[in-house]
């Protein structure tokens, strides 16, 4: 079966939790069987063409004029020019990988795409929905978003299946757009606990705070408004004035970065941040387990893989109580959960876990069986290779 997967998030270029489904799906899909092609961004210094791990990896860039933007409206422009260029490309591309059985695109930002090569190959579509762009105008109320939400609507009309990851997000694609129901299909995501599991403290400044005796927060993610970082540095003070050895480690990048830093300095709490830029996977493993609490205090989050890398490395974890963080933290168990929004709700939370160690360490217990006892990426890639299997069949049919 040849599946061509459009991805735009693909290592090299990772911005958040979609470039590490993309990755961990498609070397397991191709594992299974698949003959899997996938388009991806090009970002700069890396291959326009190369074979990771048997998946046939074509990437595609936008002008550079636009390389440097990142706000969001522009990151709409480049996503229109990435499509455009790779159906620059289409039959020089087709002759190097042959015509696909299923079309497989994430999110809006394969929509444009998928629609149109599913007219020309006229074969079935797959869509994965990591967001709705719904949420995301109501997030934001400028209307970057509002031109989205028809290509969406018509995305998912005209897909022959859609995956969700969490069942907040089933229900949010039910609540916006009038499908039959009987397209939508759950298959959660999972982590790669092998990477998780074996920390080596290699990088000298975590070792060294490691060992120091300081109480580590983290957060890793987008920097982002949906992310809720600004409530977490909000609630920082308030943590300090418990416990005074505490500090903050914030693991990502975004747009919001500048607004953190003068947060930070308006708060008075410079020496007690650590923004460290992008961090590789292997990296990420040392950060949580250096944590004494990872803290991911979301206004939206369809699904949320980082909180399944913390637990793999049974680190505690404080989640805000929405969408799809409510189908991994079960209040009191395998984490704590706060309301979204409430800085101070987040910092009773954390010094409640920084002052009681024991109590920390048995929710991380069994955050890390509950991880371990949930679906793998090969039976991810598993469901979703059945799921290409029955729509190729109704197509025949």
């Amino acid at each position: 079966m040849k599946v061509l997967m459009i991805g735009w998030e693909f290592p090299p270029y990772l911005v958040g939790g979609l470039g590490t489904h993309v990755y961990n799906l498609s070397i397991n899909l191709v594992r299974s069987g698949v003959d899997l092609s996938l388009f991806a961004f090009k970002p700069a210094g890396s291959k326009k063409i190369e074979n990771v791990e048997g998946i046939k990896v074509f990437r595609f860039a936008y002008p550079e004029m636009l390389a440097c933007c990142g706000r969001r409206s522009e990151i709409i422009i480049e996503n229109e020019l990435f499509s455009l260029n790779i159906l620059k490309n289409i039959e020089k591309t087709l002759r190097l990988i042959g015509c696909p059985d299923i079309l497989h695109v994430h999110d809006w930002m394969g929509a444009s795409l998928g629609l149109v090569l599913k007219e020309i190959f006229q074969i079935p579509l797959v869509t994965t929905l990591h967001v709705t762009s719904k949420e995301l105008e109501r997030l934001y109320p400028l209307g970057i978003y509002g031109n989205l939400a028809e290509k969406e609507r018509l995305l998912t009309v005209k897909s022959d299946r859609i995956i969700c990851c969490s069942k907040a997000m089933v229900n949010e694609v039910k609540g916006h757009y009038e499908i039959n129901p009987e397209k939508i299909v759950l298959i959660p995501n999972g982590v790669e606990i092998e990477t998780f599991q074996r920390p080596s403290f290699n990088n000298s400044e975590l070792s060294l705070k490691h060992n120091s005796g300081e109480k580590a927060i983290l957060f890793v993610g987008r920097l982002v408004f949906e992310k809720g970082i600004l409530n977490l540095i909000k609630a920082l003070p308030l943590i300090i004035e418990q416990i005074p050895q505490a500090h903050l480690l914030i693991c990502g990048k975004g747009y919001l970065e500048k607004k953190i830093k003068e947060e930070i300095l308006r708060l008075h709490i410079e020496d007690k941040v650590l923004l460290t830029g992008f961090v590789n996977r292997q990296e990420l493993a040392d950060y949580y387990a250096l944590a004494d609490v990872a803290i991911f205090p979301s206004l939206y989050e369809p699904f949320g893989i980082v909180v399944l890398e913390a637990l793999a490395t049974k680190t505690p974890v404080v989640v805000s109580n929405v969408g799809g963080l409510m189908d991994i933290i079960r209040d009191g168990l395998n984490g704590l959960k706060v309301q979204p929004g409430d800085y101070e709700d987040i910092a009773r939370k954390a010094i409640l876990l920084l002052k009681n160690e024991s109590y920390a360490r048995k929710l991380a217990e069994q955050g890390y069986q509950d991880v371990i006892n949930s679906k793998n990426w090969e039976q991810i890639a598993r469901e979703t290779k059945m799921v290409y299997e029955e729509i190729v069949r109704e197509s025949i049919c």
